[in-house]
């Protein structure tokens, strides 16, 4: 009497035969909402509820600001699988209904007892699955387990063999010399060696059907991830291969090769910048299509495409003059924004090159008027650029040439939270609706905008998200009073004689978004992403300077005037304040710095991120002070750093060092300034 169909949607890769019940659809429909859960960083304590003592005692999370088509789920295939589990089960019911439940309506006496069994029934089938799910478990907690305190060493090969069952690939092991194990897909094959008495890990080989020798560097990242037991960054490295394997068996696309034709074309365009620049890589990093890398911790390719100043300071760039990389540390590479390039399945059909293509790129040599029929072509805005004459790149556009529900991704390391006015551009040049759905016109690229602009009450707000590495304890009351106008955030320089006071004053907060992934069609939209998330690291890296960990103080301020703070640095000599309010307007445009000198005048700057070049430029409006805006821009624009900017007026206004007031010929503050000394040398 069980009710069920033939395999379609979702059936077992292993068993295409099985037979799939309403019961075993409806495990399915848990399984992707538990793993979507899983990936928004959703727990039982994390949970959305509209009890608002749960808000005021539970950290707050930003795991509603990760619910959206750039966040880490893939929303469109997860409400296409949805979608599919729910059509089988009302076909089940549908042919159900037609025929045992017509058939028994007619005897009642049938109709009771069959009522009573499927009751049955379902309550058994609750209670195996939930034996199984205990099963599932313990194994789990079994392979991770030791024997008498000391860890089996053979332990390894099951959690191979478990991720070769996870990722739907076969799994072989060598009886004979017990020093092999072996994954393989269609197009993929792992061969994982081992010493056969210790089964330390001495060797992993990746190899593919249409290439000719190893890939080395995918093979030394595996080895190294299996020997030092780093089995998640193992399977998540195996499972972007495993991937483009179960694609090309659904699609016979050949996706390793179109993602070997961008890590070409990001290589190719990293060399000529390189050219250009006379190898001054801070300039490629921070202005440029960003760093070209690959199998960096994860297998592909990877661009670096930001790191804060400071950091750029602190770093040795010698070696990045090989444009090869050859001797660059990992861990400075680690230390930089990067988004690493792979695919996933779309609901819009894309095409993709020939696998015997070698790059989107339009080489300098290439025949224009024999690739139209084939391709469209287009050119890349050299505004900004480094290059000095545009980029030219193919558009697969033919029926013959290959197409698939399949798009690249760029996966964002580490993610970044951005205001919804970004999100909705990123989403825009992505051309992507708010269900991750693509249009199927290359040109025309939107987005429904009330994915992004209904405000989600739930999630926090981009200032909150800013300052809640800042904040002990970080509830939503704790991040909310914390920025309050009462609160102190204050900073001292050893060479200042001013004590800085901030507080923020804006009376709306900005909507955010946490973006992880960027899902996209073709190479040339990535240095807009690019573009976009430059601007936003500035403006949280100018806010996060006013607002940090080192600046916090959890007492609220007393002071509230300048008279109140000049009587008391009279009576009790502390160090003079500097009251500095910090107001933000569109996210990551601008943001306005005031200034309460003590003697009751006023400072105002104006800081202006620009969404071009992603550099913060300075306008000052004082009593009686005339300051130089290109001077002031250069310093901030060198340290992006507000504090420091706010040090170098204070230190100028009591004679430390000479007035800005003097326009100077622009200085190189790109690699070996230091931004402690910038107001001495600037």
């Amino acid at each position: 009497m069980t009710m069920a169909e033939p395999t379609s949607a979702g059936g077992s890769a292993s068993d295409p035969n099985a037979t799939k019940t309403v019961h075993s659809y409806i495990s399915d429909l848990q399984d992707l909402i538990k793993t979507a859960q899983e990936n928004w960083g959703l727990t039982a304590e994390t949970q959305f509820s509209s009890d608002q003592s749960l808000a005021k005692s539970t950290k707050a999370t930003d795991s509603a600001n990760a619910i959206h088509p750039l966040g880490p789920v893939n929303v469109g295939r997860l409400a296409s699988e949805f979608k599919q589990r729910i059509d089988a089960v009302r076909n089940i019911l549908k042919t159900f209904q037609e025929t045992t439940l017509n058939q028994a309506s007619l005897e009642s006496n049938l109709d009771s007892s069959l009522r009573k069994l499927l009751q049955n029934e379902s309550k058994n089938l609750r209670a195996v699955s939930e034996v199984q799910e205990s099963i599932k478990v313990c194994k789990a907690l079994a392979l991770n387990a030791t024997k008498y305190g000391v860890a089996r060493p053979d332990m390894i090969v099951k959690q191979i063999e478990r991720v070769a069952d996870d990722l739907g690939l076969n799994y072989l092991f060598d009886e004979e010399t017990r020093s092999t194990s072996t994954l393989a897909g269609q197009l993929i094959v792992v061969d994982i060696d081992f010493d056969p008495k210790t089964y330390a890990i001495t060797h992993v080989r990746f190899t593919r059907a249409s290439d000719k020798g190893e890939e080395n560097q995918v093979n030394n990242l595996l080895t190294s991830q299996l020997r030092s037991k780093d089995l998640k960054s193992f399977k998540t490295n195996l499972s972007a291969l495993a991937k483009m394997d179960a694609l090309y068996k659904i699609h016979s696309v050949d996706f390793y090769s179109a993602v070997k034709c961008i890590a070409n074309d990001i290589r190719s365009i990293y060399e000529k910048e390189h050219t250009v620049c006379m190898g001054n890589t801070p300039r490629i990093l921070l202005d440029g299509h960003g760093i070209a890398l690959s199998d960096v911790d994860r297998v592909g390719p990877s661009i670096a495409y930001w790191t804060a100043k400071y950091n750029i300071l602190e770093i040795d760039w010698t070696p990045f003059a090989d444009v090869n990389l050859k001797g660059v540390d990992h861990d400075i590479l680690r230390s930089f924004h990067r988004l690493w390039i792979n695919i996933e399945e779309s609901q819009g059909v894309n095409k993709f090159l020939p696998s015997d293509s070698s790059h989107y790129l339009l080489e300098d040599e290439a025949n224009e008027d024999a690739l139209k029929e084939l391709y469209d072509i287009t050119t890349s805005d050299i505004t900004f650029s480094i290059l000095p004459t545009p980029l030219k790149f193919i558009h697969p556009k033919a029926n013959s040439l290959p197409s698939a529900r399949v798009h690249f991704v760029a996966v964002l390391e580490p993610s970044v939270y951005v205001s919804d006015s970004v999100a909705r551009a990123l989403g825009n040049l992505a051309a992507i609706t708010s269900r991750g759905e693509y249009r199927a016109d290359f040109n025309e690229r939107f987005i429904v905008n009330s994915a992004y602009e209904k405000r989600d009450n739930r999630g926090l707000a981009l200032e909150h998200l800013l300052i809640q590495d800042a904040v002990p304890e970080p509830t939503l009351t704790a991040l909310n009073k914390a920025l309050s106008p009462e609160t102190r955030w204050e900073m001292l320089f050893e060479d200042s004689t001013y004590v800085q006071v901030y507080s923020f004053e804006n009376l709306l907060l900005t909507s955010a978004k946490k973006i992880q992934r960027i899902p996209f069609t073709h190479p040339d939209q990535v240095y807009g992403f690019t573009k976009l998330l430059r601007q936003q690291l500035v403006f949280n890296t100018l806010f996060q300077s006013c607002f940090n960990a080192s600046s916090y103080r959890s007492t609220l301020s007393t002071m509230h005037s300048c008279f109140e703070a000049s009587l008391a640095e009279a009576l009790y000599s502390v160090p003079a304040r500097v009251h500095v309010k910090i107001e933000t307007q569109d996210p990551p445009n601008r943001i306005f710095v005031t200034l309460h000198i003590s003697n009751g005048s006023f400072i105002t700057l104006q800081i202006h991120i620009a969404p071009e070049d992603a550099q913060p430029y300075v306008m000052c409006h004082a009593d009686d002070i005339q300051l130089d805006h290109a001077r002031l821009t250069r310093i901030l624009q060198a340290c992006q750093n507000i504090p420091m900017l706010v040090r170098c007026i204070l230190n100028a206004l009591t004679g430390t060092i000479p007035m800005i007031t003097e326009s100077e010929a622009p200085i190189d503050v790109t690699m070996e300034t230091d931004p402690v000394e910038l107001n001495f040398v600037l």
